[in-house]
């Protein structure tokens, strides 16, 4: 359920940036001080668009921050 509506918030905010990018994963990442959820659509997202994954991830958050779904409590760029 987070995990969707995490795929939600990315797919909203990619779009909203005018940005394609090939299939990526939102998963529980194995260690669990990473945080709940982890995704690797900037390193995806950056390789396809030629842009820095660290720039493309800070772009994303922002945009996620802004319409962020009350079930999620906060993003960051790992």
């Amino acid at each position: 359920m987070v995990l969707d509506l995490i795929r939600e918030a990315v797919e909203k905010s990619l779009a909203a940036l005018s940005l394609e990018v090939p299939p990526y994963v939102v998963e529980h990442p194995a260690n669990a001080s990473l945080g709940d959820a982890a995704t690797n659509v900037a390193i995806v997202g950056g390789k396809m668009s030629g842009m820095n994954p660290k720039e493309l991830a800070v772009r994303l958050v922002e945009k996620m921050r802004e319409n962020l779904p009350g079930e999620i409590a906060r993003v960051e760029v790992a």
